[in-house]
């Protein structure tokens, strides 16, 4: 499922470049498209699932006669799950090699960081295939996704979690650190689980390296109810 979505992804970004009538032409030996894509860091399994699925993709479009004629060239980078070096590839695509359009970056840390410098420098299309957190897409002209935002990724599992579980009080503990993490943890997840009457804890931010998080939420409630509580800290990895 996540091939396919990344697949559209690449597919929409080609859609934003085409033709607009049947008068223009693009002209070169290629049309370029950059690619971001966290490759290493804690966020490589997405970028190793993306890289490829964008290149099967090109490779599709370019046997279908590519975008008017004109084969796709993909120029990809890895972001290592950074916000700075996402910034750094987003310079390299844009000034050295001259892309079209940018299928990423992948992460809302990364999209954050890049999306305040498209209107006055970059001016280029960015189309993040992954990014989740709301509003994201309202920072620039530029700034697309294809990406249902977190608070509508999770009102259902929150609404699963309170028919199955019962629980009358949760305790969310998120990384302070990372974007998508603290737009859920400190802002969507609470909205959501206070429709449903239910009252959440947020201690201050952990150290994960240091206080698993998994542990820290079982030593937040009593031993005679781990069940729901300790669940819910895997809550974020069972739906990506």
């Amino acid at each position: 499922m996540r091939t396919f979505l990344i697949c559209a992804a690449m597919a929409a970004t080609a859609f934003m470049i085409a033709p607009a009538n049947a008068q223009a032409k693009l002209e070169g030996r290629s049309v370029k498209i950059g690619c971001l894509a966290p490759l290493t860091g804690k966020g490589a399994e997405w970028g190793q699932a993306a890289k490829p699925s964008m290149e099967i993709a090109a490779e599709e479009i370019n046997a279908k006669g590519g975008i008017g004629g004109v084969p796709i060239e993909l120029i990809c980078y890895d972001t290592q799950t950074l916000e700075a070096e996402a910034l750094k590839a987003m310079s390299r695509l844009v000034d050295r090699d001259k892309v079209l359009v940018i299928s990423g970056p992948c992460f809302s840390g990364e999209f954050e960081t890049i999306a305040p410098q498209l209107d006055d420098r970059f001016k280029t299309v960015i189309n993040s295939y992954c990014s989740a957190k709301p509003g994201l897409s309202a920072m620039s002209k530029w700034a697309f996704r294809n990406t249902l935002t977190s608070d509508k990724q999770l009102k259902p599992v929150v609404a699963a979690w309170v028919k199955d579980y019962k629980m009358k009080k949760v305790v969310i503990i998120y990384d302070a650190e990372d974007a998508v993490s603290k737009g859920e943890g400190a802002g969507v997840l609470p909205a959501l689980f206070k429709e449903h009457g239910i009252d959440c804890v947020i201690p201050p931010s952990i150290d994960w390296a240091q206080a698993p998080w998994a542990a820290e939420l079982l030593r937040s409630f009593p031993a005679r109810e781990p069940s729901p509580y300790s669940r819910l800290a895997s809550m974020k990895r069972e739906i990506a």
